[in-house]
């Protein structure tokens, strides 16, 4: 299924070629990065990140780096972080290969998935987040690949926002838990 989600993916978001030779990713990734260096897909629901920072788009490094993001949350360091929904929703993998699936406005941390082949088949399956993607693209244009939604400061309904941005807000919680709560409830959340 892994094969299956990545061939019906974006064009790789990073280096064409694949990881530079010197880049260290977890065992459990090392298949994925082999196929396609970072991805969108599924309406652009899910962005899995480049091996390496490529303009915009952080690299797994970045991306998991104790002083980004992490610092709000007690999460455990072992865990990488290598993809996410179009809500923020983040998606790690675990030291013995397992996918968890990581709500930062809830601050829930749950098993998603035992490999990644079973974490694609479920998110190939669809959820709340796809549906949401597609419709508010629908509504008003493509979101860019460093973008995700989040509340609008305006109080109605989601907005783009960068990735660093959307996780700064989300680390100093400006009300946006109830807001993104109430917004992916409105689809039959899947994943």
């Amino acid at each position: 299924m892994l094969s299956f989600l990545v061939n019906r993916a974006s064009l790789a978001v990073g280096r064409l070629s694949g990881p530079s030779p010197g880049t260290r990713l977890p065992r459990a990734l090392r298949g994925l990065y082999q196929l396609k260096n970072g991805f969108r897909a599924l309406d652009a629901a899910l962005l899995v990140l480049p091996a390496e920072t490529t303009g915009s788009i952080p690299g797994l490094a970045a991306w998991n780096a104790p002083t980004g993001w992490r610092r709000w949350f007690d999460l455990d360091e072992r865990l990488t972080f290598f993809a996410m929904d179009a809500v923020l929703r983040q998606f790690a993998v675990d030291a013995e290969g397992a996918v968890v699936r990581f709500d930062p406005v809830s601050e829930r941390l749950v098993p998603f998935a035992a490999d990644l082949d079973a974490w694609a088949e479920q998110v190939i399956a669809g959820g709340a987040a796809q549906h949401l993607a597609r419709a508010w693209q629908v509504m008003h244009r493509p979101l860019l690949t460093e973008e995700r939604l989040v509340p609008s400061a305006l109080g109605s309904g989601l907005t783009p926002m960068h990735l660093s941005d959307a996780m700064e807000l989300l680390g100093e919680r400006i009300g946006a838990q109830q807001e993104i709560s109430r917004e992916v409830e409105v689809f039959d959340v899947a994943w």
